[in-house]
C-alpha cells in the first residue's frame, strides 16, 4: 500500500493511528499539488482510492490491517514513480467525469482544467486516433438538424396554407 493512502484510508475506516505514525513525513495528507507533479498524482490517486473504497476497509478484518501501521517499516526514502503522459491523462479524466468531489480537481493542473468542456465528455482524449470534438466531428449532426429544420419548416408552411383555405372569404 502507497503510504499516501494510509492517513486517508483510516479516516475513512474509522481506524485511529497513533500520532508516531501520522507524524512522518510519507504519512503527510497533501490537499493539493505538490512542486512535484509525479507526486500530485500519487497523492490524487490516493484520494480517489480511498474515497471509493473507504466503506470496504471498515469491515472489522480489513480495518484491523490499518490498525497495525505503526509496526509497517516504510522507507521515508522511496523511490517516486514517474507516469507516462497516457497515465496522467487517464486519471485526470476520471477525475473531471467525477464531479462529486471537487476537491480532487486541484490536483488536475490547471492547464488540463482549462479544457474541461462538453457534459457528456469534460475532458476528452488527447492521445492520436481519439476522438476530436471539432467542426468535422459535429458536421454530421449540423447537417441533420439543418434537414430537421427544412421539414419542420416545410410542414409548418403546409399548415398554413391548409388552415388560410378555410379562413372565410378565401377562394377554393
Amino acid at each position: 500500500m502507497f503510504p499516501e493512502v494510509l492517513p486517508l484510508l483510516a479516516d475513512k475506516a474509522d481506524v485511529v493511528l497513533p500520532a508516531s505514525v501520522l507524524g512522518k513525513p510519507q504519512f503527510r495528507i497533501e490537499l493539493r499539488p505538490t512542486s512535484n507533479a509525479n507526486q500530485s498524482l500519487v497523492h490524487l490517486l490516493a484520494h480517489v482510492y480511498a474515497d471509493r473504497n473507504g466503506d470496504l476497509w471498515k469491515d472489522p478484518r480489513h480495518s484491523a490491517l490499518l490498525a497495525t501501521a505503526q509496526a509497517w517499516d516504510i522507507s521515508p526514502a522511496r523511490q517516486s514513480i514517474a507516469y507516462d503522459s497516457r497515465t496522467k491523462e487517464a486519471v485526470f479524466r476520471h477525475v473531471a467525469q467525477f464531479e462529486g468531489k471537487r476537491a480532487w480537481q486541484a490536483f488536475v493542473p490547471h492547464d488540463v482544467r482549462a479544457n474541461i468542456g462538453y457534459a457528456w465528455d469534460p475532458l476528452p482524449p488527447t492521445q492520436p486516433g481519439s476522438t476530436t470534438y471539432n467542426a468535422e466531428f459535429f458536421e454530421d449532426i449540423r447537417e441533420s438538424m439543418v434537414a430537421e429544420e427544412d421539414a419542420d419548416d416545410e410542414l409548418a408552411l403546409q399548415r398554413l396554407r391548409v388552415s388560410l383555405l378555410y379562413l372565410p372569404g378565401s377562394r377554393c
